[in-house]
């Protein structure tokens, strides 16, 4: 898989998960104004069939089901475009907390040294990781 289309999925996985699974109660009100879209396009059927520029009543009513938890959750998946995460979602949570949290400025910086310092610990472990993988898979090509 090409780097283009790892990000791809991930972009496509983000959005699955900022719709359907973080913000269920969402997702259901998106439903229900789905709904009231298919309701209101069938009781203004004969209004909307005068428009000329689109035809509004041929839109099958499941349609309206995903634009409606479109329009719900359009302000959260812009603000997920726009604001890139900077590690993973565990580090953004933990951000996110931190800024949310009612402690004092010296407090913070605390929190957030201690963060960096577990994000560097972690890419320390995983170099090293990579470094013993790489050094078994080289004793084992020489074995054979």
């Amino acid at each position: 898989m090409t780097n283009f289309e790892e990000r791809i999925s991930r972009l496509i996985l983000r959005l699955i998960d900022v719709l359907l699974l973080r913000n269920p109660e969402r997702t259901v009100m998106g439903v229900l104004l789905g709904i009231v879209f298919a309701f209101l396009t069938t009781l203004f059927h004969p209004v909307l069939i005068k428009v000329e520029l689109f035809d509004i009543t041929s839109a099958p009513k499941w349609g309206w089901i995903p634009l409606g938890i479109l329009v719900v959750h359009l302000p959260m998946v812009v603000w997920n475009i726009v604001h890139k995460p900077t590690m993973n979602d565990e580090v953004d949570e933990i951000i996110r907390l931190i800024e949310k949290g009612n402690f004092t400025d010296s407090e913070k910086r605390q929190m957030y040294r201690n963060l960096i310092q577990q994000c560097i610990s972690s890419v320390d472990l995983k170099r090293n990781f990579t470094e013993t993988m790489q050094s078994v898979q080289q004793s084992l090509r020489d074995t054979e």
